[in-house]
């Protein structure tokens, strides 16, 4: 049974947990163990339920499709809890962690075609400019992660020129795992905003000197 925690404040305990069955049945939802409610089924997880909490404040949790798979909300008097999938820092990190996947993946193929001649891959145009596009996929990742935009709309560039690159070449095999990147890539736009704006001091804010 699949089972996920989450804390009501980053760096909190995880005093949140849900819990479903197969084909999301039975969700149930806990606070410091003791049960707050279950959600019977699919149809009623899309819905979406609220909970109060017995400390004060609501817990809503919905299934909602985004693109290619559902993600499950979990929200605290309306804010995504830290570590859940709707919240900015986990988007963020969902985008990072794709773009060092993507780009580990094309270094370690590159270089071997590279230095075994796999005639197969040499074929296919992946050599030395592969393994340096890699290497860039992965540096944009680590920027993302430090929420970098520039970074992030150079990456969603690259990605862009990929997909143009093998529908005009006839290589569409890939083309739906670069477009699920693509819209990880786009999502995590709003969420970076979003963080760097809670993050950004306001206009009277000031810093003493050390």
């Amino acid at each position: 049974m699949p089972s996920v925690k989450f804390s009501l404040e980053g760096g909190g305990p995880q005093r949140i947990e849900v819990t479903w069955s197969r084909w999301w049945k039975n969700t149930t939802v806990k606070f410091d163990g003791t049960v707050l409610g279950t959600i019977p089924h699919e149809k009623a997880l899309k819905a979406g339920q609220g909970f109060a909490l017995p400390i004060g404040g609501s817990l809503r949790i919905q299934l909602v499709q985004k693109w290619f798979e559902p993600e499950l909300q979990v929200l605290h008097n309306g804010k995504p809890l830290p570590g859940s999938a709707s919240h900015p820092a986990q988007l963020v990190n969902l985008a990072a962690g794709f773009l060092y996947c993507i780009g580990w993946w094309s270094v370690a193929v590159s270089t071997l075609a590279v230095f075994f001649k796999i005639q197969v891959l040499v074929k296919a145009g992946i050599g030395w400019a592969s393994v340096i596009e890699g290497a860039i996929i992965v540096w944009l990742g680590r920027l993302v992660k430090r929420r970098s935009l520039p970074a992030l709309y150079a990456a969603i560039g690259l990605v862009i020129l990929e997909i143009l690159g093998s529908l005009l070449g006839g290589q569409s095999g890939s083309t739906m795992v670069h477009l699920a990147l693509l819209v990880v890539l786009f999502r995590a736009i709003p969420a970076i905003r979003q963080l760097r704006a809670t993050e950004t001091p306001g206009p009277h804010h000031t810093t003493s000197a050390a």
